[in-house]
């Protein structure tokens, strides 16, 4: 849970506007919420992972990032 508690703090500075950027700060956020950790979808990303095939597949429930 540390890496989770350290995305929101960095999240959380973001959506104030105190992260800097070329032109001084970031804009403040108007709608960045907590991340919170769901254990289902752990599950299912386990699944993903066991049969990946190097695209994004279809989730009703979950998006997906295939570029990370």
């Amino acid at each position: 849970m540390a890496l989770l508690t350290k995305h929101n703090t960095l999240r959380e500075s973001i959506a104030k506007g105190n992260e800097p950027n070329y032109q001084g700060n970031l804009p403040s956020a108007k709608n960045m919420y907590k991340l919170k950790y769901d254990c289902k979808m752990e599950v299912e990303l386990q699944k993903e992972i066991a049969s990946c095939v190097g695209k994004a597949t279809f989730s009703e429930r979950y998006g997906q990032n295939i570029l990370v």
